[in-house]
């Protein structure tokens, strides 16, 4: 798995300011702005990357109306079905990979060539989610809007387009993927385009985006 230096590299920096190396009392209260954001930032060092809330739920026992025992929403693999744990770190650990190379690569690309022009056509408009699945899957999916000039197979999720699509962008067509995927059932190419999608997806991950990631591992 990625170290958590590594992982650091998708947050953007809010607010940048250099260390000048002079110390100050912690029990006393900053003297400088410049100061008063070294001491934020060292507070945001000590935290850690994820915190969870221990709560006694016996507390509640006698107030509560309705009983409810949460799960984690997904049913354990039979026995002998579910891979071993070596394989599931090396996947992590190469969709980690992936992640920082499709970060990297989007820094380091200097023109921002167009999708339009690579491929010959434009990308769907954000709230047409008909053209999506006709983009993605061809007549494969097909709907009313239909014609007979649509691409057949659909286009593969190239490097090209995924990281020419903005964030929200990605969060709503991963959005349209899991719809999809509850109405139709699974497909290679629609595991291809999850795969690139969640890769493209930057830290820190907003609400909504990790409310789709908890749906789809739920599916």
């Amino acid at each position: 798995m990625a170290s958590e230096q590594d992982g650091n590299q998708f947050m953007s920096q809010a607010l940048y300011f250099e260390d000048n190396g002079d110390e100050f009392d912690l029990n006393l209260p900053p003297t400088s702005g410049h100061e008063y954001l070294r001491r934020v930032q060292l507070e945001a060092q000590q935290c850690p990357a994820v915190m969870c809330a221990n709560i006694d739920p016996s507390h509640f026992a006698d107030k509560q109306t309705v009983k409810f025992i949460s799960g984690k929403g997904c049913l354990s693999a039979p026995v002998g079905y579910a891979p071993p744990q070596s394989w599931q770190k090396a996947q992590v650990a190469h969709f980690s990979n992936v992640r920082l190379s499709l970060s990297r690569y989007k820094m380091t690309k200097k023109e921002n060539c167009s999708v339009a022009t690579e491929l010959g056509h434009d990308l769907p408009n954000i709230l047409d989610d008909v053209g999506w699945c006709r983009f993605c899957f061809g007549n494969k999916h097909k709907s009313e809007n239909s014609t007979e000039n649509d691409n057949e197979d659909g286009v593969p999720p190239l490097l090209s387009i995924v990281t020419a699509m903005p964030q929200p962008l990605i969060e709503q067509v991963i959005d349209y993927h899991i719809s999809w995927l509850e109405a139709t059932g699974f497909t290679v190419r629609q595991g291809q385009w999850f795969y690139a999608l969640l890769g493209c997806l930057e830290k820190p991950l907003t609400p909504e985006a990790c409310s789709s990631i908890r749906t789809l591992v739920r599916l």
